[in-house]
Parts: structure tokens; C-alpha cells; sequence
């Protein structure tokens, strides 16, 4: 219990940082709206993570701490992977990560979440990591995904997650923080944002479809759908294809999501808009930080997941009635 809560305020703390970050970007430009609608977000991680605490100190026997060296080699393996694909392959950020999940769900299985996690510090920016401080990333990525991956058991974008937080420690330790960027608002337009918001939720019920309906392995699920969302967005003209790509592939994320969690058609498909929204408001935060997409669907994945059950007192355990496979690690 007491390793799958310190897991769960990890998490949370990295997604309130995260969401504090956009909050002070919109609040010194004005944009109060934008701001609040982030506070709320927040707010509903927070109160997610008081449940599954509690809902874990239910549990009398968890299993001990293991860790896995060969999750953190793989770990690595996925980055240089997705890394050498953009920096050396000219491939884009989302092709490169999609490529890799493809690959590591149908012929790696058994370190394909590993290797998932990996591809997303590849998708860093090259003046941000260079490969020495990109393998010190994923190292610290590696670590994390090992010995955290007990909190918020379930919930899609957790990897992304893991990979954010190895990317901004090294970011912020080489990195001057000016570049953070933590100034830059977005202006919303809702005549064209609403494709943007549809293609979301459509990225986000495909995903869990594929896996469930189709058996899929949940990484590949992700990542055959971020493959065809980076191929296909320059056939709609409602946005840059660079960024319709990316929220796509982020909203894929909340697809991965177990139904232990998130039960209800409708809820993945809300879960998918809240990442076009959330996308929308943090895009120009940490520009180009890997794991800041799958950061964006875990946030989203917790909101849709606090809509869909209410403001309630937080269960015991969660239901054994439940039959969803897991999703994620």
C-alpha cells in the first residue's frame, strides 16, 4: 500500500507541476479563462489521486517492490530508437514513437510499455537533449517506470508521464530555463478548433476499440493509430498537420486506458476532446518536451474519469465484478 501511494503522489505531483506551469502562462496574459479551466483539471487530479490512495490502503497484501534492470535498458533502447528515427531518419517526433510502439506491441511484448515510454523522451527536441543528456533522461525515466508502477495503476498517458518527468529534470539541469517557454499562451479558434477536438476523441475510442474489440496490444493500438493520424492530417486543413498529429497521438493515450478505470464508451471519447482542449492550452509549455503529450492524456484521462463517476466518497476496493484487462503496466 504504502508503495503504490507514494507512486500515486509521484504522478500527481508531476501532473500538478505540470498544470501549475500552464495556469501561470495564462494567468500573466490575461487569459483567466484559460487558467481556471486548468485549476479545475488540477483539482480533479488531485481528488483522483485521494481516491486511488484510499483505495489502495484497502488492499491488505500488495506485492514488494521489485526492480528490473533490464526495464530500464529497454527504456533506453526505446529512446535511442525513437531519437536516431527523427534526428537521423528526418522522420517526425509522432511517426518515430508510433513506429516504435508498433514494433515493440507486436514482436516485443513482453517490454513493449517499456520501450513505449522510451520512444516518447526520443521525441525531444534536439537543442534540448543532446544524446548524451537524452540517455540520462531515459535513465531516469527507466528508474521511474520501474519502481512507480504501482501508482494510478491503469490509467492511460501514465507512460508519458514517466518520460516527462526524466526529460524535465535533465532539461532543467542542462537547459537555460528561459526556453521553457513558460510564458507563451495559445489563442483559441473554435471554428477550427473543433476538428481538432472531434479528430481527439476519435483518436481516443479507436485506440481502446483496437485493443479490446480487436486484441491488439494496447502499445500497438497507440501507436497504429498515431501512425495514421501523422499520415492523414495534411488531407484536413483545419490546423498546422504537425500539431493536428500530435493531438491525435496524445489523445491515442487515453485509448489506453483499462476499463477497470474508465467504463464507458462516451467517457474515452471525453477523455479524448479534454486532451484536443488540454493540448490547445499547453502547446506552446515545454514545446517539444517528450512525454508532454501522454502528460496532457493522463490529465485528461483523470478528468473524464471524475465526470463520469461524480463527486463521491472514494470506494474501498475497486469492484472485482469488473472484467476489463489492464492496459497499461
Amino acid at each position: 500500500m504504502i508503495i503504490a501511494a507514494i507512486s500515486t503522489l509521484f504522478f500527481a505531483l508531476v501532473i500538478v507541476t505540470f498544470i501549475a506551469t500552464g495556469i501561470h502562462a495564462h494567468w500573466t496574459q490575461g487569459s483567466m479563462g484559460s487558467a481556471l479551466v486548468l485549476a479545475v483539471c488540477g483539482a480533479a487530479v488531485i481528488y483522483q489521486a485521494s481516491r486511488f490512495i484510499q483505495s489502495a490502503s484497502a488492499v491488505q497484501k500488495m506485492p514488494p517492490l521489485v526492480f528490473h534492470p533490464k526495464e530500464v535498458v529497454s527504456v533506453v533502447c526505446g529512446a535511442l530508437a525513437a531519437a536516431m528515427l527523427v534526428r537521423e531518419g528526418s522522420l517526425s517526433p509522432v511517426m518515430a514513437s508510433a513506429l516504435v510502439g508498433i514494433a515493440a506491441g507486436t514482436w516485443i511484448s513482453g517490454y513493449a510499455f517499456s520501450l513505449y515510454c522510451g520512444s516518447f523522451i526520443g521525441m525531444t527536441g534536439a537543442w534540448i537533449l543532446s544524446y548524451p543528456e537524452l540517455l540520462a533522461a531515459a535513465l531516469i525515466a527507466g528508474v521511474v517506470f520501474t519502481l512507480a508502477r504501482k501508482g494510478f495503476h491503469g490509467m492511460g498517458g501514465k507512460l508519458g508521464v514517466t518520460a516527462f518527468f526524466g526529460v524535465a529534470v535533465t532539461a532543467i539541469c542542462f537547459l537555460d530555463v528561459r526556453y521553457l517557454n513558460l510564458e507563451a499562451v495559445v489563442v483559441l479558434n473554435l471554428d477550427q478548433d473543433v476538428g481538432l477536438l472531434l479528430a481527439c476523441a476519435g483518436a481516443a475510442f479507436l485506440t481502446q476499440w483496437l485493443h479490446y474489440s480487436k486484441r491488439l496490444h494496447a502499445v500497438a493500438s497507440s501507436g497504429w493509430v498515431g501512425l495514421a493520424g501523422a499520415l492523414m492530417t495534411g488531407l484536413f486543413p483545419l490546423l498546422h498537420p504537425g500539431l493536428l498529429a500530435a493531438a491525435i497521438f496524445s489523445a491515442s493515450f487515453s485509448g489506453m486506458c483499462s476499463t477497470q478505470r474508465i467504463r464507458r464508451p462516451q467517457t474515452i471519447l471525453m477523455a479524448g476532446s479534454l486532451c484536443g482542449l488540454l493540448f490547445l492550452l499547453t502547446e506552446p509549455v515545454f514545446f517539444l518536451f517528450g512525454g508532454k503529450l501522454g502528460t496532457i492524456a493522463f490529465t485528461a484521462s483523470l478528468v473524464a474519469k471524475t465526470m463520469e463517476e461524480g463527486i463521491r466518497p472514494p470506494p474501498t476496493l475497486f469492484s472485482a465484478a469488473s472484467r476489463g484487462r489492464s492496459s497499461v503496466f
